[in-house]
């Protein structure tokens, strides 16, 4: 059984029950109970610390009345477990944090110090009374110079420690004594041991910068430390690609069929320009029986869509932060995944008739909480309490930002709620997966937001999007009738609401796809991409039809890095590959295009078009076995599926345009036939 002391204040029984110590004074005689020497905890001297402005008698009254609750929540009532001669003591039994700490700090074990310093102490209790402050203010320095003592002294051995450790400890160092240029180095080189490297310059800019501003100068050792690890962070110049004979490699990325992967994670480093934030899914604590089943997720796009649309802030797209819903990670690890200096997290709560949202603005780099607050609005004007949030959140990130462009960023709100719910959650049905089940249900959450509220654009422009995804192969019972309806639906939304960029990337989808207007689907989304040019699937796509209407490949390319970084953990990751594979068709790279196709079938392989692409980049560079292999694999999908029919949807898919590419297109399907008719 453990109380802890350090940081948030907390009493846990040996199953991991929070026991009711709530009130303030029965918090602060545990830390008294716990901390101060036998001398100092008479039953007199305690009352009059806690009760100082009581008079005697009253605060031993006041004290017996607080140790019987501390007792009783406590689960210790024999009142022999709480005396030590005249003074009151802790019932054995009970594990102490800082007991803990003080001892190891004692015997110069660092490494368990800064495993145990996880706040300062008692920090969320401000009392009031001045003998009291006085007391906490003491206790609260001394537990922090033995804390950091040790942690000084180990760390000037260096006796064996590792990497791991020698980060801990130095970040409580750094904490501690800001000033403490030794700590700030060792930090800087656990990083880098631990391959941290984006972490390691980033915490060298912080460092060096706040020099700077103090009129210092950088120590040599800091800038020799950054030296190497610029030298190791540069990439290399890419070796030449080597491909053995075998195939199997075909069957190990032919695996992601039930739903797309994010692509896995890499260090980032924030851009330096703009503060830069993400927003975490925000999680749905409403009372079981009555959650509402979208909401939260609804919610967080709310908040991203609104902060996205500053353009003093970088702001990660919700579907890669959606990602860490399933992931249970550190949050600095989140951060430095994410390439983001700060996060918001929170949960949302439904009653009957109102919404409360907590939330948190956190700091990447340290996990550590810089702000918290609790929204609460009628249910019916929930959208108040998102632009309360984003208000406060721009206050702290970016003071200059001008109180009209966080009214522009704020200005549509949704109309009918049940309308809006059924919009967020037919998204979360398209986000992972294009599986027939998840499809159709997506659509039967669209037609009910339509039933809601018949002129909701942005629920049109996404069921035509959904019913484009539906017949784009042809393989729908009814692919002809779902594409002319998906053409009068994204006609609908572009009149209700032209402006808006989720309509307009919808409808560019529905053009290129269902309509089959190269030129309408460029357009569009050339509006899309100057209205929000933090949208990164409204730059993958603007890249992709970029390419296919003669423009700079270079420029596509570089869109497509764009949106990757923007959003790098994406579950839409695996179509911005499929349109770099034919950027770099384009540029007849074909070791890239066969990269970027393997790697877009890696995240999901239940795409036809991605195995077309892979195998067109094999039987191009005339390596037979594995393009008929994963020709089989694209027959499987598609048992009708020709390199005839497919010179055919290229002819009427580029129109005019197609003279231009007709030669590509039919070496492409020479290579494609020789593949698909081809025997191992």
């Amino acid at each position: 059984m453990k109380l802890t002391f350090l940081g948030k204040f907390s009493a846990l029984s040996s199953r991991g029950t929070k026991l009711p110590v709530t009130s303030s004074k029965g918090r602060i005689l545990c830390a008294c109970l716990a901390t101060a020497p036998p001398d100092q905890r008479t039953r007199k001297q305690l009352a009059g610390l806690l009760w100082e402005d009581r008079p005697p008698e009253q605060a031993l009254v006041s004290l017996r009345q607080e140790l019987a609750r501390l007792r009783n929540a406590l689960q210790s009532k024999r009142l022999e477990e709480w005396s030590a001669g005249n003074a009151l003591k802790f019932p054995s039994g009970w594990t102490i944090d800082v007991q803990l700490l003080l001892e190891a700090a004692a015997s110069g074990d660092a490494a368990n110090v800064a495993a145990l310093y996880s706040g300062s102490f008692m920090g969320d209790e401000e009392p009031r009374g001045e003998r009291l402050t006085q007391w906490l203010t003491e206790t609260r320095s001394f537990i922090a110079a033995k804390a950091l003592s040790a942690c000084e002294a180990s760390l000037s051995r260096d006796s064996g420690l590792s990497a791991e450790q020698q980060e801990k400890i130095a970040e409580l160092i750094t904490r501690l004594n800001p000033a403490a240029q030794i700590a700030h180095i060792k930090l800087i080189e656990a990083y880098a041991s631990q391959n941290k490297t984006a972490q390691a310059i980033e915490y060298y800019r912080k460092f060096s910068a706040g020099l700077s501003a103090r009129g210092q100068q950088v120590p040599s050792a800091a800038e020799e430390l950054l030296a190497r690890l610029l030298r190791s962070s540069r990439p290399h110049d890419r070796a030449p690609t080597i491909f053995s004979d075998g195939i199997d490699w075909l069957d190990d990325i032919n695996r992601q069929h039930d739903e797309a992967m994010a692509p896995s994670p890499c260090a980032l480093t924030p851009p330096r320009d703009r503060p830069s934030i993400a927003v975490l899914p925000f999680r749905d604590v409403t009372p079981l029986g009555q959650t509402l089943a979208g909401f939260a997720d609804g919610f967080t796009e709310e908040a991203t869509t609104a902060l996205a649309r500053l353009r003093n802030l970088f702001v990660t797209a919700r579907q890669s932060s959606q990602v860490y819903r399933f992931e249970a990670k550190d949050i600095r690890q989140i951060s430095l995944e994410l390439g983001v200096s700060y996060l918001v997290e929170g949960s949302v709560e439904k009653a009957p008739h109102s919404v409360r949202v907590h939330a948190r603005l956190i700091n990447g780099a340290t996990g550590l909480a810089i702000w918290g607050d609790v929204f609460e609005a009628e249910m019916r004007r929930f959208i108040d309490a998102r632009d309360r949030l984003v208000n406060e959140l721009v206050a702290r990130l970016s003071p200059a930002v001008m109180q009209q462009e966080i009214a522009n960023a704020l200005s549509r709100q949704p109309g009918d709620f049940d309308a809006w719910t059924h919009y967020q959650r037919a998204q979360g049905y398209v986000l992972f997966t294009r599986n027939p089940e998840r499809l159709s249900s997506a659509v039967a959450e669209l037609r009910s937001a339509l039933r809601r509220d018949g002129q909701y654009a942005m629920a049109k422009a996404l069921l035509a999007s959904v019913y484009t995804m539906r017949s784009l192969w042809g393989t729908h019972p009814r692919a002809a009738v779902e594409k002319k309806a998906a053409v009068r639906l994204s006609n609908s939304a572009l009149r209700l609401d032209p402006e808006n960029p989720s309509v307009l990337i919808n409808c560019a989808d529905t053009a290129l796809y269902s309509a089959g207007d190269l030129d309408n689907s460029l357009r569009l989304l050339k509006k899309a991409v100057i209205v929000d040019p933090s949208d990164a699937h409204g730059l993958a796509l603007f890249a992709n039809v970029n390419r296919c209407a003669d423009g700079d490949i270079d420029q596509s390319l570089d869109l497509l890095t764009k949106a990757m970084r923007l959003s790098p953990r994406d579950p839409r990751s695996h179509r911005w590959y499929h349109y770099s594979a034919w950027a770099y068709w384009k540029q007849n790279k074909l070791a890239d295009m066969e990269s970027a196709a393997r790697q877009a079938i890696s995240l999901y392989s239940d795409a036809p078009a991605q195995w077309i692409a892979l195998t067109c980049s094999l039987g191009l560079q005339h390596r037979r076995r594995e393009a008929v292999k994963a020709a089989s694999i694209l027959k499987q999908m598609i048992p009708a599926f020709t390199a005839q029919a497919f010179f055919g949807i290229a002819k009427n898919f580029y129109k005019d345009r197609f003279p231009r590419e007709e030669d590509g297109y039919r070496r492409l399907c020479s290579a494609l036939e020789d593949a698909l008719t081809g025997k191992m």
